[in-house]
């Protein structure tokens, strides 16, 4: 009986509270207030592998915060927004104060915008180390350890990680682990693919009646400006990558990935942050966050393939490919189609060759290139 409890727990190694997909390198942290456990998880592409843990002190009362000063750590999903080393807190705060949170301290985004929407009051929850004379088996609600352990995890911590607090972590087989991402994500794309394809009830059945946006807006103002959106711009796409996935243990549910928006009217990147909440058994959007990226940055790499690509099928004389590459829209296209014919019949060879190529954003989803 032994060895075959040994052997569950070893096959067990994938924690379901984190997971991914094409996802960029990163680290992301777990906490477990009851066990009262921290585990350092590395994430890359569709995987992620358990490299450090810890034991950590956590609030003195037992459950999930609701209000300040009532002793509790929060569970949820958080970030990392600020970093104090012992000699900042020194400097700001005195000797005898800096010394209770050891050689530095991780300050987390609670409350989040879930907190927000079910009032949950408090602040100042953190991650940081001990006074190394501390006696008390817990704290007024941060996540504590020994200066040794931060030490050592330390230099996988950086502004954005993420800070996963649950009671008690899930952990699954490789098996397991694959089954419960796949259904996240095929949520998620289901999600994206009725906003894209503006099917609006499908839409509908997952925003919660709580919602609440950064821009304060309630589900019934958030679900007719998306009405109007779809119906007002129906060719549209929208994409995403780099998404993480973390799910609370069936309570609440974060989805934080890279989106690319293009319509009609607007072009944007950005990071963006979806918060879920288990309402009758369904995981519904609650609220969601964007931090928004140079849309430069992505479209880069897309606009200069599309001119190589359209500068070889020119080059080619391929009448078909190279036609391929010019909207219906464009205009005199009949008349353009048999002059390129007439040329690439003429001449056996041909050329093409482009340098200082550079462009830019012309208004809506409109892109102006030029080059030599």
């Amino acid at each position: 009986i032994v060895l075959t409890v040994a052997a569950f727990a070893e096959e067990k190694k994938y924690i379901g509270n984190v997971m991914s997909s094409g996802a960029e390198d990163h680290y992301t942290i777990v906490v477990e207030t009851v066990p009262k456990k921290l585990y350092l998880l590395r994430v890359s592409g569709d995987n992620q592998s358990i490299i450090d843990s810890a034991d950590v002190l956590t609030g003195r009362e037992g459950g999930s915060k609701t209000i300040q000063n009532d002793g509790k750590t929060p569970e949820g999903v958080y970030y990392i927004i600020d970093y104090m080393s012992d000699s900042e807190m020194r400097r700001k705060w005195g000797q005898d104060v800096a010394y209770k949170y050891g050689i530095a301290s991780f300050p987390t985004n609670y409350p989040n915008p879930i907190d927000k929407i079910m009032r949950r009051t408090g602040y100042g929850i953190w991650l940081h180390g001990l006074d190394p004379d501390r006696h008390k088996p817990a704290t007024e609600g941060c996540v504590a350890m020994q200066n040794t352990d931060l030490e050592r995890i330390m230099p996988n911590i950086s502004m954005e990680t993420p800070i996963v607090i649950i009671n008690n972590a899930l952990f699954l087989t490789a098996e397991e682990y694959q089954e419960e991402r796949e259904e996240h994500l095929k949520d998620l794309y289901t999600f994206i693919k009725a906003w894209n394809s503006g099917d609006y009830d499908t839409f509908k059945a997952y925003i919660h009646p709580k919602y609440s946006s950064y821009a304060a807006v309630n589900q019934a103002a958030y679900l007719a400006k998306k009405k109007s959106l779809m119906e007002s711009y129906p060719d549209k796409q929208i994409s995403i990558e780099n998404i993480n996935i973390y799910p609370q243990n069936e309570v609440t549910l974060v989805y934080d990935f890279d989106q690319f928006y293009c319509a009609d009217n607007l072009v944007s990147y950005g990071n963006k942050k979806f918060y879920l909440v288990n309402e009758d058994g369904t995981d519904k959007l609650i609220s969601e966050e964007m931090d928004p990226a140079p849309v430069q940055t992505y479209l880069q790499p897309y606009i200069e393939a599309f001119v190589e690509e359209w500068r070889q099928a020119w080059q080619s004389q391929d009448i078909e490919k190279y036609m391929a590459y010019y909207s219906p829209r464009f205009s005199g296209r009949n008349q353009w189609e048999a002059n390129k014919t007439a040329i690439f019949a003429d001449n056996e060879n041909i050329s093409v060759d482009i340098s200082n190529l550079k462009w830019e954003l012309a208004g809506g989803n409109n892109v102006r290139i030029t080059f030599t």
